[in-house]
Order: structure tokens, then sequence, then C-alpha cells
């Protein structure tokens, strides 16, 4: 009977305890959830830069090749 007692009050101690750092718990999930979406954001921004100095680089290659043809 007593261990019961003691396991339901301890019980009750976490929750009270999870209830009051909750808010902190959002706002931390919040930081995080904005910090992987900025990191997101920045990534496909790099790749498609990427992506776009390759077609770039890839027209010039070709051009080179016509001018090349062009010439013999």
């Amino acid at each position: 009977m007593m261990i019961q007692r003691t396991a339901e009050k301890e019980l009750l101690s976490l929750a009270r305890d999870y209830n009051a750092i909750k808010p902190y718990i959002d706002i931390a999930d919040g930081i995080k959830a904005s910090a992987m979406s900025k990191f997101n954001n920045w990534w496909e921004n790099k790749q498609n830069k990427n992506r776009q100095h390759f077609q770039i680089h890839l027209k010039i290659i070709i051009f080179a090749e016509n001018i090349q043809v062009w010439l013999k």
C-alpha cells in the first residue's frame, strides 16, 4: 500500500513537472522546426544554384564545340 501511494505521488509530481515545462518544450520545438525549415530552404536554393551553374557551364561547352565544328 505504501509503495502504491509513493508511486502515485511520484506520477503526480512528474505530471506537474511536465505541465510546468510544456510551454518551454513547445518553444524549443518551434525553434527546431524553424531552424530545419531555414536549412531546408538554404539547401534547396544551393542545389538550384548548382543546377543553374551546371546548365550555364554545359551551354558554354556546347557553344565551344559548335565553334570548333564551324571552324573545321
